[in-house]
């Protein structure tokens, strides 16, 4: 068994692909719509989507959960946050 993604359900696609890559310098490596893969293992599906594919209703999902996270590392934090480091995605 290989780990391939950590998929988040999200609101707003087009926010969440934008946020992605503007702020973390993650690429779109596959966009299904409903489904999109960025580089560096994140996943994000819609959340109709999503309770279509676990068979729940939308007040099924609650968000701002404390129990996950999403790892990541970088060297030159200060230059990072100045905009200035060309990130690896």
């Amino acid at each position: 068994m290989k780990f391939q993604a950590a998929l988040l359900v999200v609101k707003n696609m087009e926010r969440s692909v934008k946020f992605y890559k503007e702020v973390l310098g993650l690429r779109v490596t596959m966009d299904l719509g409903a489904n999109v893969t960025l580089t560096g293992g994140v996943a994000l599906q819609t959340q109709e989507s999503w309770c279509e594919f676990i068979s729940k209703d939308l007040q099924s999902i609650s968000f701002g959960g404390n129990a996950a996270e999403l790892y990541f590392e970088e060297d030159k934090f200060d230059d990072f946050l100045k905009g200035s480091v060309t990130t690896n995605g």
